[in-house]
């Protein structure tokens, strides 16, 4: 496999406008645990790169951030449906790479289980041969090993 045959996806704010799933489960959280003293959308939407429990763990620091992440998990998945969606035209465009021989392959900052209810709902599954997320790797994003890994899947052993 040449390694031009290979795509790496992200998905929060690339592939799948998630701003408004992410907005209105902060919202909840703000609600819940901090009286409703909210942060604005516009401060909420920086909270789709990093990996949630780092903004648990800014945002809440009282609560412990494994707890929140499980609750967040929990109240999201039923979110996906009607908060999140693909970006104009990249199913189309993921389309045309994957029938020019091309592998799709996720590497996001989000957790394997999310990552696969996020594809689902947007309808993106059938174009990616895998997903690399935060709990797939030692050292997730920025680091490159989940780069790597994909490299690795697709049968790229020279780069």
């Amino acid at each position: 496999m040449n390694k031009y045959d290979l795509l790496l996806l992200d998905l929060d704010g690339t592939t799948i406008n998630t701003d408004e799933l992410i907005v209105q489960a902060m919202f909840y959280f703000y609600d819940k645990y901090r009286d409703g003293q909210r942060k604005t959308r516009e401060e909420i939407y920086y909270f789709s790169g990093p990996p949630i429990n780092e903004t648990f763990e800014k945002e809440f620091p009282e609560q412990d951030s494994g707890i929140l992440k499980e609750e967040f998990m929990r109240i999201t998945s039923n979110m996906y449906g009607k908060y999140a969606t693909v970006y104009p035209y990249c199913r189309e465009e993921l389309e045309k790479f994957k029938n020019d021989g091309i592998k799709l392959v996720v590497v996001t900052s989000k957790m394997h289980s999310s990552s696969e209810i996020a594809i689902k709902a947007v309808g993106l599954g059938d174009l990616l041969i895998d997903i690399i997320a935060y709990d797939d790797v030692i050292n997730p994003k920025p680091s490159g090993e989940g780069c790597l890994k994909a490299m690795e899947l697709a049968g790229i052993k020279d780069w």
